[in-house]
C-alpha cells in the first residue's frame, strides 16, 4: 500500500471509529450515563454523519460531501463545549448564549467565506482552538485534585486527553487544508489528512477505555 492507499484506508476507519466509544457509552448504567450525555450525543450524531459521508463516497461515487462537514463542525463545537464546561460553574443561560455565538460564527463562515460545497477549514480551526482551550482548562481543574485521584484511572482525564490528542492532530490539517485539498502539499504537509485520521482513531480508543472504566471496580 502506498501513502494514498493508507490515507484512504485510515480515513474510512476514522469515519466509523466513533461508534466504538458510543457503544461503550450506551453500555453504561442509566444513572451513570447521564453524566456523559453530551459526549454520547456527540458520538452518536457525528457517527451517523460520518457514516453517511462514507457510504456516499464508497458506494454512490459522490465525491463532494463538504456540506456534511459544515454540519459536523456545528455538532462538534456544540456538544463538546457542553461536555467540557460541565464543571466551570457557568449558568445554563450563559452556556446557551455562548453556543449560539459559536454557531453564528460557523454560519457566517459558511455564508460569507467558505461556501457549503467548500471545506470549512476556518470554522473547524476556530472551533478546535476554542475546544482545546476548554480541554486544557478542564485538565487544570482535575490537577487541582491530583492528590485524591489516580489520573490513569480517571475517566475524565482519559476522555479529555483523548479529545486533546484529536484536537491537536485535527488542527494541523485545518491549518494546511488549502494546500492539501489543492493537491499542492509536499513532504510532511502531504500527510496532514493521515495524521488527522490517526488522531481520530486514537481518540476513539482512548474514549472507549475512559468510558469502560467508569463502572470498573478498579476506578478510583
Amino acid at each position: 500500500m502506498n501513502l494514498l492507499d493508507w490515507n484512504i484506508f485510515l480515513a474510512h476507519v476514522s469515519d466509523v471509529s466513533d461508534w466504538l466509544p458510543f457503544i461503550a457509552f450506551i453500555s453504561l448504567p442509566k444513572k451513570v450515563r447521564a453524566e456523559f450525555n453530551s459526549l454520547g450525543a456527540y458520538l452518536f450524531i457525528i457517527g451517523i454523519l460520518k457514516t453517511i459521508t462514507l457510504v456516499l463516497l464508497v458506494y454512490n461515487g459522490v465525491f463532494n460531501t463538504m456540506q456534511f462537514y459544515h454540519l459536523m463542525a456545528c455538532v462538534e463545537v456544540t456538544f463538546l463545549f457542553v461536555y467540557l464546561t460541565r464543571y466551570f460553574g457557568l449558568k445554563k443561560s450563559s452556556k446557551i448564549m455562548i453556543v449560539v455565538l459559536l454557531l453564528l460564527m460557523n454560519f457566517c463562515n459558511t455564508l460569507f467565506f467558505q461556501g457549503i460545497l467548500v471545506f470549512n477549514s476556518n470554522a473547524w480551526a476556530m472551533n478546535t482552538i476554542i475546544l482545546t482551550g476548554l480541554g486544557l482548562s478542564s485538565l487544570g481543574l482535575l490537577f487541582k485534585d491530583l492528590e485524591s485521584i489516580a489520573l490513569e484511572k480517571s475517566p475524565q482525564f482519559l476522555i479529555i486527553t483523548g479529545l486533546l490528542l484529536y484536537f491537536s492532530g485535527s488542527l494541523f490539517l485545518y491549518i494546511v487544508s488549502s494546500e492539501v485539498l489543492s493537491k499542492e502539499a509536499n513532504g510532511f504537509f502531504h500527510n496532514a489528512w493521515l495524521i488527522r485520521s490517526m488522531a481520530d482513531i486514537i481518540k476513539s480508543f482512548i474514549l472507549t477505555y475512559g468510558l469502560w472504566i467508569v463502572c470498573s471496580p478498579r476506578m478510583i
